[in-house]
C-alpha cells in the first residue's frame, strides 16, 4: 500500500485516473481530507413479504412485463383496487 498522499486525488481527473489511483492507494488514508457530511435518516414505509404460488408468481410478471411495469407495482395496484371495492361493499 503506498504511503499517504500529501494531497488528496478527489475530485481530480478523469474517472480511469481515480480508479488507477484508489488501486494503489487506501481510501482511509483520504479521509481526513475530506469534508464531514451530516444527514437525517427517517424511514417510513416498510415492506412485507408475502409467498406467491408458484404459477401465479409467473402469470404476474408475465403481465408485469407486457405493462412494462415491476411486479410489485402490479400486485400492489391490484390489491389496492381489492381494498377499495372491498371497503364500498
Amino acid at each position: 500500500m503506498a504511503k499517504k498522499s500529501k494531497q488528496p486525488f478527489l475530485g481530480q481527473g478523469s474517472l480511469e485516473a481515480f480508479v488507477a489511483y484508489f488501486d494503489s492507494h487506501d481510501l482511509g488514508d483520504e479521509l481526513d481530507g475530506l469534508p464531514e457530511v451530516r444527514f437525517d435518516v427517517d424511514i417510513q414505509a416498510r415492506k412485507h413479504l408475502v409467498t406467491l404460488d408458484e404459477d401465479i408468481a409467473e402469470q404476474v410478471e408475465k403481465i408485469a412485463i407486457r405493462q412494462h411495469i415491476p411486479s410489485e407495482v402490479l400486485i400492489n395496484a391490484w390489491l389496492r383496487e381489492k381494498i377499495a371495492r372491498m371497503m364500498t361493499a
